[in-house]
């Protein structure tokens, strides 16, 4: 629940996105989307009217896109997914196919059937066997919510060549504190 102040925040910027959206100032709606979060976009776009929400959807960055889409609440990504959907296929696709497993677990129930199938072929093995197992729990258990991004290594990798490989990496997923030791099935 947001409290008073974010409530004020939220008004202050729907209403400085509809008065840019309605002058066309694509430029200052631009700024003022880079500035915010994920999740606050997500809270912008569900105080706004649906045909604003996809005028604002088409202006997000894809990383930004495929993050504010798991954001929504689920009648609102419901209903931006049909007018996406209606409109630009290939951009759906592609915010949901850079989702991690994860992510589009919890979404893929939503996507429609074509979106789906394209979204699924287009992982890699790895990650497909990973949403797969996500899939596997029921609705609403621990099973179904645990995050599967973790780093794996093969028992024949020695720590020489893994820390080369996370120095290369750069970035690792959050919340990492462990490397699993796994067979060529990941397990």
């Amino acid at each position: 629940m947001l409290s008073s102040t974010e409530r004020k925040d939220t008004t202050q910027h729907v209403t400085a996105l509809t008065k840019d959206l309605q002058s066309g100032k694509l430029h200052e709606l631009g700024l003022l989307l880079k500035a915010l979060t994920s999740a606050e976009i997500a809270d912008l776009l569900e105080a706004l009217t649906q045909s604003n929400r996809l005028r604002i959807w088409r202006l997000l960055l894809p990383e930004t896109a495929r993050e504010v889409l798991v954001e929504l609440n689920e009648e609102v990504r419901a209903s931006l997914i049909r007018a996406i959907e209606a409109t630009d296929l290939e951009d759906l696709i592609q915010a949901a196919g850079t989702l991690d497993p994860d992510d589009l677990a919890y979404i893929i129930g939503e996507l429609p059937g074509k979106v789906r199938d394209q979204v699924i072929r287009g992982l890699s093995q790895t990650h497909r066997r990973r949403l797969k197992r996500v899939l596997s729990y029921p609705d609403d258990t621990a099973g179904s919510l645990m995050h599967t991004d973790a780093l794996t290594v093969r028992p024949d990798v020695t720590l020489d060549v893994v820390l080369r490989y996370l120095r290369r990496r750069g970035e690792l997923p959050d919340l990492t504190d462990s490397l699993y030791v796994v067979d060529s099935n990941d397990n």
